[in-house]
């Protein structure tokens, strides 16, 4: 750029280049899980439902993104991402109940009575505020706990709890894209769900299984695929 303001990381990336709109935490909310109904999916009786620890959060934005955390490294899941006219609704699933910590980050409004550097861009476009929150990434995590793709017949894959940290500061998890599964057992169906914790610096994964799971098993290699980005905490948490 020939004229105005950039900003670079200790690694040499752009945060700030005088054009892009930044993603800062705009909101953040807390609510503790709760017993809940939640449909798994169907069977030849119509909707089936299951209960678990469940807390939801509702936000509106204009390119929202999120990230979640929980109290005492409590295992945690986004469930679903419902859009009705312009607003937001996750849905967070626990192993037990917990605070739920939820963040949103988009771009900022411009503010009147905050401290510190705005930068706008040619536009008069608000792109950046010193105070807010920056997501800034860490991380971007693929697992496969079956590598590869396409149909497969074999046993119940195995996997975790794998765990990654990072360098003493506090993080959060984005996105997180898990394993769904459906599982039978003699009294019924429950799931099987990736399930996230982070205490501090250390982010953990792994599968919980609310069911024994079959020692023969079909489907899809994509099924046991999971993603999610790590974030920088700090301030945050």
């Amino acid at each position: 750029m020939t004229v105005g303001f950039q900003a670079f990381t200790d690694t040499g990336l752009y945060q700030i280049d005088g054009q892009t709109p930044n993603l800062q935490c705009t909101q953040s909310m807390a609510a503790v899980s709760s017993q809940q109904a939640v449909n798994i999916g169907n069977t030849a009786q119509g909707p089936y439902y299951v209960t678990k620890w469940v807390s939801t959060f509702t936000f509106g934005g204009t390119t929202p993104i999120y990230a979640i955390a929980t109290d005492g490294g409590v295992g945690a899941t986004v469930w679903d991402h419902q859009l009705s006219s312009g607003i937001h609704t996750v849905r967070v699933i626990t192993d037990s109940q917990v605070m739920v910590r939820f963040f949103v980050f988009d771009q900022v409004p411009p503010a009147n009575s905050n401290f510190g550097l705005q930068v706008f861009d040619a536009n008069g476009r608000l792109i950046a505020d010193s105070s807010r929150a920056f997501f800034r990434v860490l991380d971007v995590v693929h697992d496969e706990y079956l590598p590869g793709t396409g149909w497969v017949v074999g046993g119940f894959p195995s996997y975790g709890p794998f765990s990654r940290s990072y360098g003493g500061r506090p993080v959060l998890i984005a996105c997180p894209y898990g394993c769904h599964t459906w599982m039978d057992y003699s009294g019924g169906s429950d799931v099987g769900l990736t399930m996230f914790q982070v205490s501090g610096d250390t982010v953990s994964w792994y599968q919980h299984n609310w069911a024994s799971p079959t020692p023969n098993w079909a489907g899809f290699r994509e099924t046991f695929h999971c993603h999610f980005m790590v974030i920088d905490g700090t301030g945050l948490l």
